[in-house]
């Protein structure tokens, strides 16, 4: 996602269209603080749990401990876009006239690279556990080569610090002013434009993802074909949960794939539409996409909860379970606190 996204997610009203305005303030907030919102809350308590649960089983497989790190990287990316989702809105409500825009600004200038930052270890890191689970199902005589938890921490670890690294000229590409966000003179540079905000930016954070993804769900998909063809008495429950492990990641390599894909096609409306900023505004042709980028990457950071939730039944299990433990804790809880 690039640094002008909440910038260009802004809605533009006009004045002399008091029907449309209104209108168009009703499709606003209903995506962006209804949905947005429920996605945001779902995923932060989604992610918290994964983490818990693959926190308790990482020392079983390395593509365990990948997925800690997974929700790790979702949660914070959640965290940082949900802000941003709902900061503009609520901004909006406030009798502050001069607050939406400084927090549009503050936002474009600063949360987005962060949020780009989480965003791009969260892609890097679906990379790892489906690589992970890619040399466990379908090269499995390689697994002592490629596959163990130190190289899962050391993997993670690089990626972190190359986000870091790589996304460190965002936060100098913008300079706010009093009424306005402007990009620096670097920024304008030709080559800087096209060079790292489109083909680097681009080429490292979906085209390169997207194809290893592509390649590694295929062979997964093949694999698990030929398995179908072994007698269900056969199989034991390690057998089945790795089976249930394997096709929740190719569902969620199917949602990253769709979701991430709306900021390539923003690129692309970009240039098919100029003044971009125009094609958004209410009643333009591009209204009803504008606010779907960021609930794009906010629901793709949140959806892999829910998938494991349907397609592992043992990780449903333990999901049920750690609720059940909770709820008995508070019981026990306010039981000793009454007893007091």
């Amino acid at each position: 996602m690039e640094a002008t996204t909440e910038v260009s997610l802004v809605v533009l009203r006009p004045k002399h269209a008091p029907a449309e305005t209104i209108q168009c303030q009703i499709y606003y907030n209903l995506l962006r603080v209804a949905v947005g919102g429920i996605i945001a809350v779902l995923g932060l308590i989604g992610n918290a749990i994964t983490m818990v649960i693959m926190k308790q089983e990482r020392k079983k497989s390395s593509t365990v401990l990948a997925l800690m790190y997974l929700a790790a990287s979702d949660f914070m990316v959640v965290l940082v876009y949900g802000g941003v989702n709902w900061s503009s809105p609520f901004a909006s409500f406030t009798s502050n006239k001069k607050l939406p825009l400084q927090v549009k600004m503050y936002s474009a200038a600063y949360f987005i690279p962060l949020g780009q930052v989480f965003n791009f270890i969260s892609v890097s890191i679906t990379v790892i556990v489906i690589w992970q689970r890619y040399v466990s199902v379908c090269i499995p005589l390689k697994v002592k080569t490629y596959v163990s938890n130190r190289k899962v921490h050391i993997q993670v670890l690089t990626v972190s610090i190359s986000a870091v690294l790589f996304y460190l000229p965002t936060l100098f590409i913008y300079e706010i002013r009093p009424k306005s966000l402007t990009r620096r003179h670097f920024a304008e540079n030709e080559s800087f434009s096209i060079f790292y905000e489109i083909v680097l930016t681009y080429t490292l954070s979906y085209f390169m993802p997207i194809t290893a993804l592509i390649f590694m769900a295929v062979g997964l998909i093949r694999t698990l074909k030929k398995l179908k063809f072994h007698s269900k008495e056969a199989q034991n429950r390690s057998e089945t949960a790795k089976h249930e492990m394997t096709m929740s990641l190719v569902v969620i390599v199917i949602v990253f794939i769709v979701c991430q894909s709306f900021a390539p096609v923003r690129r692309v409306l970009q240039w098919l539409y100029d003044p971009y900023s125009t094609a958004q505004m209410c009643g333009q042709e591009l209204f009803y996409f504008a606010p779907f980028e960021i609930l794009s990457v906010l629901f793709n950071s949140s959806a892999n909860f829910f998938i494991f939730v349907l397609c592992a039944r043992g990780f449903r299990k333990k999901v049920f379970g750690f609720c059940k433990r909770d709820a008995q804790v508070g019981t026990y809880r306010n039981v000793s606190c009454s007893d007091g």
